[in-house]
């Protein structure tokens, strides 16, 4: 498939698409003080909560200072297309969400696993997501994230183990297409609502 600029466009605006499905956007508060793990969001999110990682933040790193605002991480006009698109295709999604991001490459403990859901009041425990939305913000890039549920972590009583996520992921690499597919053809290719691509507008020092 050749791809024009007007597409590519688009798909550079679109998406993070990882092994989880729900669709998420909002809000983001940093526990400066918890150094381990980097989590995120509230549900099809609209609340992101972070731990800081290891990864690098910012495109800012010497010189020039940003202090980009990521009060509303995800662009809301690419979430409510992702939202009116699963739902046209009758996929169970999820409208709001917390989604944790974690370290890894390892499992979450069951002590984790609880802490995340109950006292953090996660809904999706992932590897991803931080800090690729900070970034798409500092780059004024239109930013959303669908997630394809794969697995219960230890929420529920059997350990998570990679051979039944990588079975599961299989099985939703078609809806996950598919939804894609669908929503390319509804992303404008002038944005005039969404304030994305005015980010560092006041940002910078």
């Amino acid at each position: 498939m050749i791809l024009d600029k007007s597409l590519i466009s688009k798909i550079r605006r679109l998406i993070n698409c990882h092994h989880h499905t729900r669709v998420y956007t909002d809000e983001f508060l940093a526990y400066e003080n918890l150094k381990k793990y980097g989590f995120v969001h509230k549900q099809v999110c609209h609340s992101q909560k972070e731990y800081a990682r290891g990864d690098v933040y910012t495109f800012y790193d010497g010189g020039e200072i940003c202090h980009v605002s990521v009060a509303d991480p995800f662009c809301n006009d690419l979430r409510n297309i992702a939202m009116q698109s699963a739902r046209k295709l009758r996929n169970i999604v999820h409208p709001k969400a917390t989604y944790v991001c974690i370290e890894g490459p390892r499992f979450s403990t069951r002590a984790e696993s609880r802490l995340f859901r109950e006292a953090l009041g996660g809904d999706i425990i992932g590897m991803t997501l931080v800090p690729e939305c900070v970034l798409a913000r500092e780059a004024e890039i239109c930013y959303v994230s669908i997630s394809s549920i794969t697995d219960y972590d230890v929420w529920s009583e059997s350990p998570v183990n990679s051979k039944d996520i990588l079975e599961q992921l299989k099985r939703n690499v078609e809806s996950t297409r598919n939804l894609i597919t669908e929503m390319i053809p509804l992303i404008p290719n002038e944005r005039t609502r969404c304030t994305c691509g005015r980010a560092l507008a006041e940002s910078l020092l």
